[in-house]
């Protein structure tokens, strides 16, 4: 759609600023003020999405989206500004009025993530710091690879080799293997984890996929899991005709995370993923961990992609 006011600065104050809600609000004429798999979610915006738009003469002129979490934080997921309105701080007033509105939900901090393919990082963080925000941080790492040359690389790791397949001290059995006392062991591990007491472990059964999603067990007791689930939209062009798993979740136990045993668990489920869908199929996971984050550099060479992601929490 072809705006208005292209190629002509408009000044300062025909700029109005409201929340966007619910299938009237003409969130969905803000689509190309952000990312196109967000785009659907301003036709009828609801809990937890939340929005602020900014118009002038009835024009779309920015938009900044986000969605408010279950505990106390809300997350920006994008925030735009049409070209022709560009360079007037606009983008900052629309920072400022969505951290109002999080809020006024309840939220107590504000987190912004971006990453290196971010196509305006530098005008991204440049807008973070007018409102007042900290300048981001490191704080993850973003792969994307095809799951036979991953497996093929693990496997060559001095060190790793001989536990990939020592079957008498551990064991990477299908997801579906589990038993009544490997789910008592999973839900002590979960506040071990970290993982918040509500979340359920049947949220993420009910989307994994059980070729490649793998219980770890140390002499016959669960010390982890790894979860696999099919990728909705791919984020990386070219390879539409791949199958890809995105792997969401994967915890060891504190008392073993120095045995390589996770990284024999991806291996296996790496392994599984090669056989069903073909070593071609796309492994797509992200970490902020620092243990992984170092493994995930070693992967880089072979990966498709690793982009890092950056990070910046402002107090409310």
């Amino acid at each position: 759609m072809e705006h208005p006011f292209r190629g002509r600065k408009v000044r300062p104050f025909t700029i109005e600023i409201a929340a966007l809600v619910g299938a009237g609000a003409g969130g969905g004429a803000f689509a190309d003020l952000t990312f196109p798999a967000l785009s659907p979610r301003l036709a009828d915006l609801a809990a937890p999405w939340f929005a602020i738009g900014a118009f002038s003469y009835g024009a779309p002129a920015g938009l900044a989206l986000g969605w408010r979490s279950p505990s106390d934080f809300a997350q920006l997921m994008s925030i735009m500004v049409a070209p022709s309105f560009r360079g007037q701080g606009l983008a900052a007033r629309l920072l400022g009025e969505w951290e109002k509105a999080a809020a006024r939900l309840g939220a107590t901090r504000v987190c912004a993530c971006h990453s290196t393919r971010t196509k305006q990082g530098a005008a991204f963080e440049a807008a973070l710091a007018r409102a007042g925000w900290p300048a981001p941080q490191l704080h993850g790492l973003h792969l994307i690879g095809e799951a036979g040359a991953l497996a093929e690389a693990v496997a060559q790791w001095p060190g790793v080799r001989g536990r990939l397949t020592d079957s008498q001290i551990s064991t990477f059995d299908t997801w579906t293997t589990l038993t009544a006392v490997d789910r008592a062991a999973i839900e002590r591990l979960k506040a071990e984890s970290g993982i918040r007491p509500d979340i359920a472990i049947q949220q993420y059964e009910a989307a994994l996929d059980p070729v490649c999603s793998v219980i770890v067990r140390r002499r016959g007791e669960v010390v982890g899991w790894i979860f696999a689930e099919p990728v909705r939209q791919l984020p990386i062009r070219g390879y539409d005709d791949r199958v890809a798993r995105f792997y969401p979740v994967a915890y060891i136990a504190k008392s073993v995370q120095h045995t390589g045993i996770m990284i024999a668990g991806f291996w296996h489920a790496y392994s599984r993923q090669a056989a069903a869908y073909g070593c071609g199929s796309l492994v797509v996971y992200r970490t902020s961990t620092p243990g992984f984050m170092q493994l995930t550099r070693r992967l880089a060479p072979i990966a498709i992609r690793v982009d890092e992601i950056f990070e910046s929490i402002k107090k409310l």
